[in-house]
């Protein structure tokens, strides 16, 4: 029997993953429906879900609440995406749960469980038997009909909706409408939902029409309540529920949103539900958050000026990429020399997300490089070079472009551009993005040559 995590290394690939819950509720069933013992907070949306995941996990760790969380995809370590307060889920733990799932999925044919679904149940049976005081739960597809909506009504704390915007369409539908139909699904009769900020009233409007045949009191986090400042010299600060001058490690204004929907859950859920969270360690829980691939910054030396740095991110889809754009448009590379790295998979759209990142900023752009990817679902890289004429407004004929299947070199040779000396000396970002299956790599990478900025 395969007992590793390897035995399941496409956890998250879409091709394995079918909707509906027959599966989850027959396997839960003979396994003890263990889900049905933890009290969850469940996240549904398109992005900041691991955000807003994280900036709750940190502040429930400060407070000293026994903690478990279930979020994807996996950066670092294959383990990272089950948790226990901080600490990943050891390898012989992950081994002894996914016996016990194996021994009761291997007797489903011809229906066998998918990947993803045997993650979840493994996730559900270990946060069961470390007897947690609160699960954080991430959707990995959707929501009314994905893997991880299989308990029961009595066990939620609350649903929590992060931005909703297009993605995986072939799987939830072409309109934001039948997307957040699908996500809107993880609500509970009577029980709360938080509702972040969202950028489409469309998706709202079916959260909240949701919400009202659900009998569910909504929490909105309100733009205008939130104050973002900054002073000269200084890092931003914002104000947010009648907390000041609140500061955070990750970089983008977008994150503040996200921070904002996990002090709603704190204070208009958790505290009224029970729990003692404190001012501080809400404030010490968002300042000490930290997301691996997320605008993560690093720096050959930090003590040149101006600053050249390596800037790694995630964004994969049109609503990461425009989250990525605003911060680059407002730090202060947006003027800066640039050498960008990127590599997708094909089934996401990656034109758009290529012209939303960089168009408009093809006369800084200094060389772009298209990544070969090892996924079956990877973009070839020499298919994704036949597409830039057709995707930018402006000619690419100057800017050099390249394909490559050897990161570690292409990245040495960006650093060593990333260090060179002119007359006129100016910042410089190598911005590497797209599919977090080959930025785990550059970062691993990274963390080895060089500081975090």
């Amino acid at each position: 029997m395969q007992t590793s995590y390897q035995a399941d290394s496409q956890l998250k690939d879409l091709r394995q993953m079918k909707l509906g819950l027959s599966r989850m509720k027959i396997m839960m069933e003979r396994l003890g429906n263990p889900q049905n013992t933890i009290p969850i907070i469940h996240i549904a949306g398109t992005n900041g879900k691991g955000s807003t995941l994280s900036f709750l996990r940190s502040i429930l760790c400060q407070a000293k609440i026994s903690v478990g969380a279930l979020m994807s995809p996996a950066v670092l370590d294959p383990y990272e995406v089950i948790t226990i307060g901080q600490t990943p889920i050891a390898k012989e733990e992950y081994d002894a749960c996914l016996q016990q799932v194996e021994q009761v999925a291997q007797k489903m044919a011809p229906d066998f469980p998918t990947p993803f679904e045997k993650l979840t149940a493994l996730a559900y049976v270990f946060f069961s038997q470390k007897k947690v005081e609160i699960a954080l739960i991430e959707t990995g597809l959707g929501g009314d009909e994905d893997a991880t909506n299989c308990y029961g009504q009595k066990n939620q704390i609350c649903s929590v909706f992060t931005p909703i915007g297009y993605d995986h369409c072939s799987f939830l539908g072409d309109t934001l409408s039948q997307i957040a139909a699908h996500k809107a699904g993880i609500m509970r009769h009577n029980h709360p939902a938080v509702i972040a900020i969202q950028p489409h009233p469309e998706a709202l409007q079916v959260l909240l029409s949701k919400a009202k045949i659900s009998k569910t009191d909504t929490f909105l986090v309100q733009k205008e309540s939130l104050s973002i400042k900054q002073e000269p010299n200084t890092t931003k600060t914002f104000d947010y529920a009648f907390l000041s001058g609140l500061s955070l490690s990750v970089l983008g204004d977008f994150q503040m949103e996200n921070a904002a929907t996990a002090v709603t859950v704190v204070k208009e859920v958790l505290i009224p539900y029970g729990f003692l969270i404190s001012d501080e360690s809400i404030v010490k829980g968002l300042k000490d958050m930290t997301i691996p691939g997320r605008l993560e910054m690093f720096s050959p030396s930090l003590k040149l000026t101006p600053q050249k740095v390596f800037v790694l991110d995630g964004a994969h889809n049109p609503p990461a990429a425009t989250r990525l754009r605003q911060w680059l448009d407002q730090s202060r590379f947006a003027m800066a020399q640039k050498w960008i790295v990127f590599g997708a998979l094909s089934d996401k759209d990656y034109q758009k997300v290529l012209h939303i990142v960089l168009d408009g900023y093809e006369d800084s752009i200094k060389a772009f490089v298209a990544i070969s990817l090892t996924s079956p679902r990877a973009l070839k890289a020499q298919d994704l070079l036949q597409q830039i004429p057709h995707i930018f407004s402006n000619t690419f004929d100057k800017i050099p472009l390249q394909t490559s299947d050897n990161l570690a070199m292409t990245l040495n040779r960006a650093q060593q551009w990333l260090q060179q000396t002119s007359e006129q000396e100016q910042e410089k970002i190598v911005l590497l993005f797209g599919s977090l299956s080959w930025l785990a790599q550059a970062r691993e990478w990274l963390i080895k040559q060089m500081p975090k900025a």
